[in-house]
Parts: structure tokens; sequence; C-alpha cells
């Protein structure tokens, strides 16, 4: 028994050290009468030079379909992310690069897609599966939301979440056999 609270010390050692928090930007978008938020890698310090920044998540807060706040939105092509300068977006891109005329995002329970653009300014649009528009392509504003307690997005690494289950699963394992 005198082995297992050592070894609920160690684990619990490692998940703290296992490796560094990561960080996320959360950014704002809208236009029309579409609105809601996406993430980036990358930290708000990165937003003072230029980055590549890769879209991990893409969320909808107000739209003309109820149907899309709060739905699961994904990558219609994979690897979705924007270009920044040091001051603004200069494009968006899908599919690694390989396409820079717009992210998109579909709500794979309808179909409906939204597109984020540069062209030259920052263009947004939603259209249906048969790409004509639901909100017609017009200007869009996006912006990075620069409030820490909404930016820094802290996460476990790989590690530190296994050094954690690993953890768990042995208190368990304890407190069981000190049941029986």
């Amino acid at each position: 028994m005198a082995k297992l609270p050592r070894l609920v010390t160690m684990l619990v050692l490692a998940a703290l050290c296992a490796g560094p928090v990561s960080a996320a930007i959360v950014w704002h978008w809208s236009f029309l009468t579409e609105s809601g938020t996406f993430v980036t890698t990358g930290v708000p310090a990165d937003l003072a030079s230029p980055q590549n920044l890769q879209i991990v998540s893409f969320s909808v807060t107000s739209s003309t379909l109820p149907s899309n706040v709060g739905a699961l939105f994904v990558a219609s092509q994979p690897d979705n992310g924007l270009l920044w300068d040091g001051t603004q977006i200069t494009q968006f891109y899908r599919a690694s690069g390989v396409f820079t005329n717009g992210s998109n995002f579909l709500n794979s329970g309808t179909d409906a897609r939204y597109t984020l653009a540069v062209a030259p300014g920052i263009i947004g649009g939603l259209v249906d599966a048969n790409e004509d528009d639901i909100v017609p392509f017009t200007t869009a504003t996006v912006t990075p939301v620069l409030s820490q307690s909404v930016v820094e997005v802290p996460t476990l690494s790989t590690p530190a979440m296994a050094a954690l289950v690993a953890l768990l699963g042995a208190a368990g394992a304890f407190l069981m056999r000190r049941m029986s």
C-alpha cells in the first residue's frame, strides 16, 4: 500500500510538468444577420508580426437559420487558416493553402456553408447545399478578441492527459481496494 501514494505523487508531478500549456486566439466575425467566433492557433503576442494561423474551430452565435446557432461546423476542405500581416488579415485559405480564395465551414446537418474571404476587404457569406445565397456575400468584420479572459485557452498536453488518466485510474483502484 505504501507504493501507491508514491505512484500517485509521481503521476501528479508528471501531469504538472509533462508539457507546455497551449494557447489560442479567439476571433469574432460578423456580417449582416450572421455572427460567431472561430479559434486559431497561436498566442495573442503573435499578432504583433506576420503569421500563418490555422483555424481549429468555428461557431455561430447569431444566424438567419436558427439551426446554425450552436451547431457543429466542420471544414468543408481540411486545414482552413488565415494569413495575418501584423495588423490585419490578408488572406483566408483552405486545403492547407491549395485554395486561397476563402475558408469554408459546413453545417453537416443542413449543408449550409459559411465562407470568409479577402477580396480585397474581408467578406462573408452563407450559402445552401446548391450554392444559392442564404445571406449574400457582403463586407464582414473579423477581429481578434484580446480580452485575456477568453483568449488564452489552457489545455493539457498528451503526456499530461495520459498521466491524469493514470492518476484517476490508480486512485479508483486504491479506493476500490479500501472499500472491499
